[in-house]
């Protein structure tokens, strides 16, 4: 003789839950036909509020799309081709708070006439270039603003193809020997 969950529900004296459910809908909900889609405690919104809102929602998408093709796609565009820009051409940045308190020059790809000249205007000396095709060596440093022009002079003499000397208020710029 097997044993059914039916006859173990008995023996615990477990109720029916279909009776039981019927029982609850009288009691409680006062309606025995209640269906799922007749269910009380649903939030019934009116019929056009929910079409307002879905108006609205689809509405802000589309705005946010739009917004984002014409403004945030076309501005990276533009930063990128800035910054690819700004590589290729004779740059100078010259960090600087309002107040100049962050005193450092920052030449990245700059050709060697830039340089010189920044120098040459913040040290007071006149920058002369002894072989003319030095003008467009390009470089890439950081340098303090508080450091003598003698400590800029010995910096930049590190780089292989120029060579700086300071002689009677001249900035001489001149190229490196081969034995240099």
């Amino acid at each position: 003789m097997k044993t059914t969950s039916e006859d173990i529900d008995r023996r615990i004296d477990m109720p029916d839950v279909d009776a039981e459910w019927a029982r609850f809908e009288r009691e409680v909900i006062g309606n025995a036909s209640v269906g799922p889609s007749e269910n009380p405690r649903r939030l019934r919104l009116p019929r056009a509020a929910a079409i307002a809102a879905l108006v609205i929602g689809i509405s802000l998408t589309a705005w946010a799309s739009v917004w984002i093709v014409r403004v945030v796609i076309p501005a990276r565009r533009a930063a990128a081709v800035s910054a690819a820009d700004t590589r290729n051409r004779d740059t100078l940045a010259t960090l600087a708070t309002p107040a100049d308190t962050l005193a450092l020059f920052v030449f990245e790809n700059v050709d060697m006439q830039t340089i010189a000249r920044t120098l040459g205007e913040h040290y007071g000396v006149e920058p002369v270039f002894r072989d003319e095709s030095l003008k467009s060596v390009r470089l890439y440093a950081r340098i303090e603003k508080n450091k003598s022009l003698d400590e800029v002079v010995t910096l930049l003499n590190h780089f292989k193809k120029v060579r700086l000397s300071v002689t009677d208020g001249k900035l001489i710029i001149d190229g490196r020997k081969e034995n240099d």
